[in-house]
């Protein structure tokens, strides 16, 4: 069975690991640069994707599909919406992006019509949309450990 590895400064890997193998290795399959370090095997997390509980770097792969992998172990997450006061909530790297856009779109008080087409951008720009999809942990590194976003009409940066 092939998983898919997302981690930390947007890396995302397949594998094709068997059941019986440790979480650590999953580690330094897609970091080996940083497996050779120090304290790397202890100093990154594994999480499944969407879930919120560290995995045991002893445990098995068994039939998870998604794994997320991390030095940060929360991620502040700040939402801009135009004229109202940003959205601030600190979330583990593993929380999807579609969750963080719900929940801003809750906080800021918006309607389903309203929110219906809005999307999470890393920057002012069309270009940047982000995967609601992929976790937070992709789009941000360590030590930041915090990302900034844009909550806004995709149509709003035509020109």
């Amino acid at each position: 069975m092939q998983q898919i590895i997302f981690y930390q400064g947007k890396g995302v890997k397949k594998l094709a690991l068997d059941p019986h193998t440790k979480i650590g290795t999953i580690i330094k399959e897609v970091t080996p640069a940083l497996a050779e370090l120090p304290d790397t095997l202890e100093d990154q997390e594994v999480y499944l994707l969407d879930e919120n509980q560290e995995l045991s770097k002893d445990d098995h792969v068994k039939d998870h599909k998604s794994f997320v992998v991390h030095r940060c172990k929360q991620i502040v997450v700040t939402v801009i919406y135009p004229g109202l006061e940003p959205f601030v909530h600190k979330y583990r790297p593993a929380a999807l992006m579609k969750h963080i856009r719900k929940d801003a779109i809750e906080k800021f008080c918006l309607d389903g019509s309203a929110a219906h087409g809005l999307e999470l951008f890393e920057k002012q720009d069309q270009g940047t949309k982000v995967n609601r999809n992929y976790p937070v942990g992709f789009y941000t590194d360590y030590p930041t450990c915090s990302i900034q976003l844009y909550l806004a009409d995709p149509n709003a940066f035509a020109g």
